[in-house]
């Protein structure tokens, strides 16, 4: 499933802690996963029916854009001023979302205290996601590297690697089985 291919991706690439909790949170076009793991044990899973279509239908909704004119402009480095204003908005809903099921998990208190968050998905391409994750959870947050230990093909450049990071995470996971070496 999408949640144990977020944990090996998380584990062959970042140190597994059993003191400590991480959250992978993956950002689908339709709907966000949440997986909260810790010690190689996934603790808590949430599906959020939020995604980043959600994202780019505000930016066409409000600007009166074209659904690929507004895709263009999420993911955009260069943000006119209302559209870094509405990425802002969605920002804080997206790390809300994330805060929900933080929260959740503490109160349950069935695994240590979550201190990081990993995003990846084509969600996390939208400028600022993990700035307001970070505000609004006050956990440190920061894109998932499913290549800092998994190596790509030699014959891929880094720039290609890195423009496919994103959206390559739930496929190296499927196909990375737990346990075995990367």
């Amino acid at each position: 499933s999408e949640s144990f291919a977020l944990q090996n991706v998380f584990e062959s690439n970042y140190p597994v802690s059993t003191t400590e909790a991480t959250a992978l949170v993956d950002i689908g076009a339709l709907s966000t996963k949440i997986v909260i793991c810790a010690g190689g044990t996934p603790l808590f899973i949430k599906d959020a029916s939020f995604g980043g279509l959600a994202i780019t239908q505000e930016i066409e909704r409000e600007l009166k854009l074209s659904l690929n004119d507004a895709e263009a402009l999420k993911i955009s480095e260069n943000l006119p001023h209302e559209v870094a204003e509405i990425l802002g908005r969605m920002g804080q809903v997206v790390g809300t979302e994330i805060k929900k099921a933080m929260d959740y998990y503490s109160a349950s208190s069935i695994g240590p205290p979550v201190t990081s968050i990993l995003l990846t998905g084509g969600g996390c391409r939208m400028q600022g996601v993990d700035t307001a994750t970070q505000n609004v959870t006050n956990v440190q947050c920061q894109i998932l590297n499913p290549f800092q230990k998994v190596q790509g093909s030699k014959n891929l450049s880094p720039d290609f690697l890195a423009s496919i990071t994103p959206e390559v995470t739930i496929p190296m996971g499927l196909a990375i089985r737990a346990g075995d070496p990367a």
